[in-house]
């Protein structure tokens, strides 16, 4: 009886083994698998920091698929990605920005769903110091230096492209020609030390990215101005990331224009017209060393905080001796009810936050900018100050430095 009984079960087994259930696929219709294929974006040569957009579309039963995330992972050469996870729009395509890392040759990156992949690969060259190198659609322009100085130019890009919508909120205004300031400061720099600093340019109108601003306030919403917000500030963290390495230390300068009534540079440190309005005593004080985007300068000198600032050596009172108006200074400490500017995202990631590093926002007047030859005087004697301070405060000669290669 109990054999019998095994024999039929042992017989209903091998029925449902053989017989395909209710809910699978004819013998003529084709498994329902998902599948993930390249459209753009692979075997790019590029330099170190450069975004380049892979982009995969997504199938089910061979028709796109809206609506699913695809998650983009970095396989090798360090490099990194703006959106790790991103959903595919109506015609199954998904796509980010990959910023290549500083690991020369080979690099690759993974598109993944459902335990489908497509590979990405690149070719990542050293850029070439003095040479501009250019993002996506030309949005952001990087030049490699030799320096520890780092110029930024986020808010005079003439650029506005369709495909990014304008911002709504927030600071709009273009602050004239300091693009081509930036330039001359680097090109005096140069003639005086024999080297170049490192340039970062946002090319886009402040319309349509503000840089030195957090990414929400920077691009509200648009991916291709986050995109160019990414590739802005990771050349920047490269540049720092390799000075710091040769020197220990370095120092941004981000290049900005006012319209105040006052004809003068206005030094930001991240201090506001509080913290400058009070004494030198209280200025000293720990707090506002580490509010400052001169941290770690407020730390290693030996020169009280408020000197550092507004002192003999400040590079406000060393651009005054070099014919220039500019507060914070020993001429001018306090901006008491003046308007006055101080602060951005670029000094608070770049400076303050950054480690070792140091970073000042100068605040030029219209009349600094209004002409080539206005901008040029002020380059060489800006170039002349921050030589000085940099002797002065982080020890490093930059018209004795070493030629290139030489250890």
């Amino acid at each position: 009886m109990v054999s019998q009984r095994f024999f039929v079960l042992a017989a209903l087994a091998f029925l449902l083994s053989v017989v395909p259930a209710c809910n699978s696929s004819g013998p003529n219709e084709p498994n329902r698998g998902v599948t993930i294929e390249k459209v753009s974006g692979d075997k790019i040569s590029a330099v170190f920091g450069t975004g380049i957009t892979p982009t995969v579309r997504v199938k089910r039963d061979g028709e796109p698929e809206a609506g699913v995330n695809v998650k983009f992972s970095v396989v090798s050469g360090g490099g990194t990605v703006a959106n790790w996870e991103v959903r595919t729009d109506e015609n199954g395509v998904a796509s980010t920005l990959w910023l290549l890392g500083a690991t020369t040759g080979n690099q690759v990156l993974r598109a993944s769903l459902a335990g489908e992949s497509a590979y990405f690969t690149a070719t990542a060259a050293a850029p070439q110091v003095g040479t501009s190198y250019f993002g996506r659609n030309n949005y952001v322009e990087y030049i490699p230096g030799e320096l520890p100085i780092i110029l930024s130019s986020p808010h005079d890009g003439p650029l506005t492209p369709s495909e990014i919508p304008d911002r709504t909120w927030g600071t709009i205004g273009r602050d004239l020609n300091t693009m081509d300031l930036t330039r001359r400061i680097a090109s005096a720099l140069q003639r005086l030390t024999g080297k170049r600093p490192y340039v970062a340019i946002n090319h886009l109108r402040r319309i349509k990215l503000d840089p030195n601003r957090e990414i929400v306030e920077a691009a509200q919403g648009s991916r291709y101005s986050e995109f160019a917000w990414h590739q802005y500030h990771t050349w920047i963290d490269m540049a720092r990331d390799e000075i710091t390495k040769k020197y220990g230390t370095g120092l941004l300068l981000d290049i900005h224009g006012h319209s105040h009534e006052i004809k003068r540079v206005e030094v930001g440190y991240m201090l506001n017209s509080s913290d400058l309005n009070r004494s030198d005593s209280q200025l000293d004080a720990t707090q506002y060393i580490t509010k400052s985007s001169i941290r770690h300068l407020g730390t290693t000198s030996p020169l009280r905080f408020s000197q550092l600032v507004r002192g003999d050596d400040s590079l406000g009172q060393i651009m005054v001796r070099n014919g220039l108006r500019a507060i914070p200074s020993k001429a001018e400490p306090r901006p008491e009810n003046d308007p006055f500017l101080s602060s951005g995202y670029t000094l608070q990631r770049h400076g303050r936050d950054s480690g070792t590093f140091n970073a000042i926002m100068l605040e030029h007047d219209s009349e600094v900018r209004s002409s080539a030859t206005s901008r040029e005087a002020y380059a060489n004697a800006l170039a002349k100050s921050v030589v000085e301070f940099v002797a002065k405060h982080m020890n490093i000669d930059m018209t004795q430095l070493e030629p290139a290669g030489v250890p």
